[in-house]
């Protein structure tokens, strides 16, 4: 999303150009000062919106034969015990962003920029480059978001790197939280509609050879209970062990009428 404020006047729109309300975050944003702020709406859950979401999950998971809710309801009570927020998985609070019943007094916005009314308009004119670079934008958030301190509005998760080595190993800490990866950012880089050259999408994958040693029947009350519900696998060491799905109907079918001949076959997965 990206919040406007102008004299006190507050707008958000997406990335599309969609107008949004959000009257607890536009409170907040009032007194801030004159700027484009960029950033992600992410949703807390409490016990009221557990209750919310958790049937929806359960339909899901007796569907596809996976233990979302359980794994959810665990982090939530870790997160609770530990008495820290528990903010929900993207989908999820997408999800709820985008419904009937927006819960707005759950939502946060986490920001990662801000730019000048005036550079803005250069930008979207595309007659001449901006100027600030993004280490005078993001200063000037922290300096911002520091004199109206408010726990709804946030800077994004950071840290400052030297070199691409370190950016990698901070990516994979994050992707072992649970996080998507991270955004690589050149603190040289000035604002323009449009793709940057000075911000590089880290995500961290590999594949690895496994046997296939078994299936997980299909639940009772699927369309899955005619075929199977994932493939289990392990590496040779058993050092590695779990199971996938992902299949489409007619894989199903194939793989479902092959279940002898591809016990111990091997297969690469990322």
């Amino acid at each position: 999303r990206e919040f406007k404020v102008e004299d006190s006047e507050v707008s958000c729109i997406s990335r599309s150009g969609e107008s949004y309300e959000y009257p607890f975050l536009f409170n907040t944003f009032k007194n801030f000062p004159n700027n484009h702020y960029m950033g992600e709406l992410t949703v807390i859950a409490d016990d009221e919106i557990m209750d919310r979401i958790l049937p929806k999950i359960r339909k899901e998971d007796l569907k596809n034969d996976t233990n979302l809710a359980e794994e959810l309801i665990s982090q939530y009570n870790e997160a609770k015990s530990k008495n820290v927020k528990f903010i929900l998985p993207r989908q999820i609070g997408n999800g709820l962003l985008i419904s009937d019943d927006v819960p707005h007094e759950n939502i946060i916005v986490e920001l990662w920029d801000c730019v000048s009314l005036e550079e803005y308009k250069i930008a979207g004119l595309g007659e001449k480059n901006c100027e600030t670079q993004y280490k005078t934008r993001f200063e000037t958030l922290i300096n911002i978001l520091n004199d109206n301190n408010n726990e709804k509005i946030q800077v994004i998760p950071y840290i400052i790197v030297n070199n691409l080595e370190e950016a990698v190993n901070q990516t994979s800490i994050w992707m072992k939280e649970g996080f998507e990866g991270a955004i690589l950012k050149d603190f040289k880089g000035v604002f323009k509609d449009g793709t940057s050259k000075h911000q590089l999408k880290l995500k961290i994958a590999f594949t690895v050879d496994v046997r296939i040693v078994g299936f997980v029947e299909g639940s009772i009350g699927t369309k899955r209970i005619e075929t199977f519900g994932s493939i289990i696998y392990e590496t040779d060491d058993k050092m590695i062990q779990g199971s996938v799905s992902g299949f489409t109907d007619d894989q199903l079918k194939e793989y479902n009428s092959k279940r002898e001949e591809m016990i111990g076959m091997i297969m690469e997965i990322e």
